[in-house]
């Protein structure tokens, strides 16, 4: 019996001491992949960026009532020329509006990933390109900036 309340004991103290993982309210992304889709033409015309998310309140997305104008996920693309990343100016840019994540539930610390598929302008015709990626919560927190691995964009 003494040696059975030993065992519980040293395990209810090891269980208690057991960390617990914190998630910041500054939401954390982490780039994952970038893949090119190619049409029937065999040129790359869509490229897929998937990355991993985590908020520790949760406050990821946009609400109904946010203007249809709201952009909350931020990329930037860049082409490489002459070996090094340039910024082109573009007509439409990559910007875009991430609907509401936050659960309904008492815990709001959220984490997943999000698949974006970005078509590729026109113009770029067997190039290299990346992007710089980060997000913004509903209550302003800019989360870290990552660049994805470079993208060698296939043409017939």
């Amino acid at each position: 019996m003494k040696k059975l309340l030993f065992v519980l004991l040293i395990a209810i103290s090891v269980y208690s001491c057991r960390k617990t993982s914190n998630i910041s309210n500054i939401p954390k992304i982490t780039f994952t992949s970038l893949t090119g889709i190619q049409y029937s033409s065999g040129k790359d015309s869509i490229a897929v960026l998937k990355f991993e998310y985590e908020d520790g309140d949760g406050d990821l997305g946009s609400l109904s009532s946010d203007s249809t104008g709201y952009r909350n996920l931020f990329v930037k693309y860049m082409i490489m020329q002459n070996g090094i990343y340039i910024t082109p100016t573009l007509p439409v840019g990559f910007d875009a509006q991430i609907p509401n994540l936050t659960p309904k539930a008492k815990n709001k610390s959220i984490s997943g990933d999000i698949t974006y598929n970005l078509i590729l302008p026109p113009a770029a015709v067997s190039d290299t390109i990346k992007f710089e990626v980060y997000i913004i919560d509903r209550a302003n927190h800019k989360s870290n900036v990552f660049e994805t691995s470079p993208l060698i964009i296939t043409t017939p």
